[in-house]
């Protein structure tokens, strides 16, 4: 039995399930397993011969059925039953690791006397060519610190339903504590989860649905301060279609496990768009699993609709006209002032327009096209960010 599992689910992404099994053979820890469910559409796009050409034992290869189509929860719910580890996590296939990742999360759990969960945050490898082939990029590394820290598991759930900060709890878009991704669970309590409630995916989200349902189940949580996660933002990522366009986050919610009828348990009951209802469903849904009466922070979640919104486009006029009178008698049937979430809207935004920001605008307006990215990478950097020709290269941090 190995001590983790880790799963990677992907679909149609051979070049990066390349980048996250380089860095997965490359372990300094070598205790463990992967676990790739490869719910390929067309048998071109199949990621099997790239498993197969590290003629590693530790890399385990399985394709779904093709009938019923999984959908993204449901390829990561397909990977568990072959996971074997004590341990149990999941990366996505646009992330990797820094070869000595898995060494620090197995010291860091040990000095922590194995708790039940343990949690972590990613950096960031910007593409400098995101429409090109190539990988040559920009890695925004935070500073190692060797530290973890202890967290309450019902703390943690409070944090959540807050929404204080938007969907995340962690600067980046990190999903943290109780997440499966960028996370570690113990086998037993997972399936314990999984025998009970017969599904640990039966969310819109497979990283933000179920944490609150995990958090529930379990006792000790630690926290590790160092990025062992590296993500490459993509512009296929599903979270980002589903966020910017109306249509895709109808389709979306079509093929998640729980479907539409999950939008009556949200915030807004019925509104298709933004993550953060969404997300509040999940939520919500999950603390009536648990016979528990608290719900999401209405305010703070509004608030997020509302920021939220502007990103969303609309194939059809209607479809926006709708939206916005489902959102607009919500909050007159609760009596909450939505211009007054504009203002509040409009005061966050202003404090992010940075001089550094309008800047980095009007130079646009000025450099040919073709020159941007290269002009992007350079006001981006930081003393820590490093350029690499290929995420490989950066595996081996110094």
């Amino acid at each position: 039995m190995p001590f983790f599992s880790i799963i990677v689910p992907t679909k149609a992404r051979p070049r990066l399930i390349d980048i996250a099994l380089y860095s997965l053979h490359h372990q300094t820890f070598c205790d463990f397993e992967v676990i790739v469910t490869d719910d390929y559409d067309d048998p071109r796009v199949s990621c099997k011969d790239i498993v197969e050409n590290y003629h590693d034992s530790r890399f385990i290869y399985v394709h779904p059925p093709d009938i019923p189509v999984l959908g993204m929860c449901g390829n990561w719910e397909y990977g568990l039953q072959f996971a074997s580890g004590k341990y149990i996590g999941f990366m996505q296939d646009k992330m990797y690791m820094y070869a000595d990742s898995l060494e620090k999360l197995y010291k860091s759990m040990l000095s922590a006397d194995m708790p039940d969960m343990a949690n972590w945050g990613w950096d960031f490898y910007d593409l400098i060519h995101k429409d090109s082939t190539s990988f040559q990029g920009v890695l925004h590394m935070k500073e190692k610190t060797c530290t973890w820290e202890k967290k309450n598991p019902e703390e943690e759930i409070q944090k959540k339903l807050e929404f204080r900060d938007g969907n995340y709890q962690f600067e980046g878009g990190i999903p943290g504590t109780g997440s499966p991704l960028a996370g570690v669970l113990k086998k037993e309590i997972l399936y314990k989860l999984k025998n009970t409630y017969g599904a640990i995916f039966n969310y819109f989200n497979p990283d933000y649905g179920p944490p609150i349902l995990i958090l529930s189940a379990i006792k000790t949580l630690i926290f590790i301060k160092d990025n062992l996660y590296v993500l490459i933002p993509t512009r296929d990522s599903e979270g980002v279609r589903h966020s910017i366009s109306y249509a895709a986050a109808c389709k979306f919610q079509e093929l998640s496990p729980c479907g539409v009828e999950r939008l009556k348990y949200a915030t807004v009951p019925g509104l298709r768009i933004t993550n953060t209802n969404m997300i509040s469903a999940d939520y919500n849904y999950t603390m009536q699993l648990l016979h528990r009466k608290q719900r999401c922070n209405e305010q703070n979640v509004l608030l997020g609709i509302v920021i939220d919104a502007d990103l969303v486009k609309y194939e059809h006029d209607n479809d926006y006209e709708a939206e916005t009178v489902r959102l607009r008698q919500h909050c007159i049937d609760r009596q909450i002032s939505l211009s007054s979430l504009y203002k509040q809207k409009a005061a966050i935004q202003k404090e992010e327009w940075t001089l550094k920001t309008l800047l980095r605008t009007m130079i646009f307006k000025a450099v040919p096209k073709r020159f941007q990215p290269s002009v992007r990478a350079f006001l981006l950097r930081k003393n820590d960010d490093k350029y690499y020709s290929s995420p490989k290269k950066s595996v081996f941090r110094q």
